[in-house]
């Protein structure tokens, strides 16, 4: 028996959900599998309206009163350390690393795990899908493989929830909590700019390919304490540099 949710590790977080009607659905799942960490990013659909609470019934509702209610998806994910998200897109901002339900489950044992839904009309967008880790699609007909918002969760909330009541985890390493990881990809993007390591000044596109490469490693606090010590000697040896350079001229 658990003592505490066996999906305790999990955060469910819905960004810019739009129609009432999912949110109060999400949360009774929030009370069938016993999520203690619901959070809301920037909802444009009112926790307070009729439909939700149809939706969620009065037992669920107190789960969408209770959820956290944040400004940004970046404010949602302080705190974890391994973020998935939920997307059946193809293109190159999903190509970079996928992650199945099945994986999402040996990775729920030693961390905090971030899972992520975008709106309903078009799911979660570049600039979202570039604070995850992981990507998860999940598998359906081609003829019609997009699924409701609150059916999603359904299926991804269950598969979690069964393989935790049989434990099946096998665990995986202590990553490094994600606004570290966040942090050490602002501190690369300045130390590029510097380097002018930039396409016309701007070091998105080199940015995006290095959080890929890193968010497939899964860096522990000490790997990123040894590139914050790198980026840290680079910048001095680049000014160091440049002051030489000034001064010669």
């Amino acid at each position: 028996m658990f003592e505490s949710s066996p999906l305790q590790n999990v955060r469910l977080v819905l960004s810019r959900t739009m129609y009432a009607g999912n949110l109060g659905s999400v949360a009774r799942l929030v009370s069938n599998f016993e999520i203690s960490d619901f959070v809301l990013a920037a909802p444009e659909a009112q926790i307070n309206s009729p439909e939700a609470l149809l939706y969620a019934r009065e037992k669920s509702y107190l789960h969408l009163q209770n959820a956290r209610i944040t400004n940004n998806l970046s404010e949602a994910l302080m705190g974890c350390q391994i973020v998935i998200g939920l997307s059946r897109r193809d293109d190159g901002a999903c190509a970079k690393s996928t992650i199945s339900v099945s994986k999402i489950s040996e990775l729920l044992k030693k961390n905090k795990v971030a899972i992520v839904f975008g709106r309903e009309d078009s799911g979660l967008c570049d600039k979202e899908l570039n604070l995850c880790h992981f990507v998860c699609g999940l598998e359906a007909s081609p003829s019609n493989p997009s699924l409701n918002l609150s059916h999603a969760v359904a299926v991804v909330l269950a598969q979690l929830y069964d393989r935790a009541v049989e434990s099946e985890f096998i665990g995986d390493q202590n990553v490094a909590p994600w606004q570290e990881f966040d942090n050490l990809m602002r501190q690369w993007s300045h130390s590029m700019v510097e380097a002018e390591l930039t396409q016309n000044g701007n070091p998105e596109r080199m940015l995006q390919i290095m959080r890929q490469v890193f968010n497939r490693a899964l860096l522990t606090q000490q790997e990123i304490q040894v590139f914050h010590g790198y980026i840290s000697a680079l910048r001095k040896a680049m000014g160091a540099i440049k002051t030489r350079q000034k001064t010669k001229s």
